[in-house]
């Protein structure tokens, strides 16, 4: 049985047993292949846009014999791509809602999207509810000193503060372990960067610096809510 990074077993994870399942830059295959190994899929539609993963998707795929099982597809996005469920991960979070606002018709198809983004997740939280998504679960890990914020989405409603959409709404709401140590280190970092800046002049130094300034108010009562009836 194939054996996944913590990043990709916490992903995994999120994923709910239907009938197909798009992986959608499916790297080496790997997660596609446990989600049917595990029973988390009947079919899945593994695709990337480079040759370079389906080429080792598909090598990966045939020697776990499971070639009538998962299908390989190079393509950019979701590109008519129908499925239960779908899975995004490991991608800048503006390419991601790109992704999703590009395919109308694969996201009305889809009941889940397990989705993982790599970078602007206020902005991307926050798009989700442009897009009539909700986020239902989420998730945070720690691989190599990196922190890996994902979450379950579905079609819905969703209201979210701005606490919220800086930190997840259910990692908050939940006091998730990982939430906490990701917000403590942040903390650490925000005060180091706010020493720099303040020793530094020019307009744009000074524009950072207010910037830098909300962001420890932020993240201080990010704080505060987790620890609040912590005890």
């Amino acid at each position: 049985m194939i054996t996944l990074s913590k990043r990709l077993q916490a992903i995994a994870d999120l994923v709910e047993p239907c009938r197909v399942v798009a992986d959608i830059g499916c790297d080496h295959g790997f997660l596609s292949i446990r989600l049917v190994e595990d029973g988390k899929a009947e079919h899945v539609i593994a695709s990337d846009v480079n040759e370079g993963p389906i080429k080792r998707a598909r090598e990966h795929i045939h020697t776990e014999g499971l070639d009538d099982r998962i299908e390989t597809i190079q393509c950019d996005g979701l590109s008519g791509i129908m499925a239960d469920t779908v899975i995004i991960a490991g991608m800048g979070g503006n390419l991601m809602l790109k992704i999703l606002r590009d395919s109308p018709e694969s996201v009305g198809n889809a009941t889940a999207f397990v989705l993982q983004p790599q970078s602007e997740l206020k902005a991307f939280r926050e798009s989700l509810q442009e897009l009539g998504l909700a986020i239902t679960a989420e998730d945070l890990v720690i691989e190599d000193g990196k922190y890996y914020p994902m979450m379950q989405v579905r079609h819905g409603r969703m209201d979210l503060n701005e606490l919220q959409a800086l930190y997840g709404p259910v990692l908050l709401a939940k006091k998730h372990p990982g939430l906490r140590e990701y917000l403590l280190y942040q903390n650490q970092y925000l005060k180091e960067l706010l020493n720099t800046l303040r020793a530094q002049t020019g307009e744009r130094s000074r524009e950072r610096l207010q910037e830098v300034e909300k962001e420890l108010v932020m993240n201080e009562a990010a704080l505060h809510e987790w620890m609040e009836n912590t005890a």
